[in-house]
């Protein structure tokens, strides 16, 4: 588990930020549209399958408020154990 976040200076509904991930990979993970915690979303993920996507996974994240957004990447590394 991790966490992302973005401020934003406006106030009241305006200032509510939404987090949303994309991008090849981004169905073994889950975020918190609200908080911004990203967790993984099967404990049973096979990682050959994960690693042909390729390894580190870079996913698309985005901030995005009432009116604007912002773009930022989170990039996961797999580790066969």
């Amino acid at each position: 588990m991790f966490l992302v976040s973005a401020t934003d200076a406006d106030i009241g509904l305006n200032g509510v930020v939404q987090y949303f991930l994309f991008g090849a990979g981004s169905q073994y993970v889950t975020i918190n549209q609200s908080t911004g915690e990203i967790r993984v979303a099967d404990a049973d993920i096979d990682f050959e399958v994960v690693n042909a996507m390729g390894n580190p996974l870079v996913l698309t994240l985005i901030a995005q408020d009432t009116g604007e957004s912002g773009v930022g990447q989170v990039t996961l590394f797999g580790k066969d154990i």
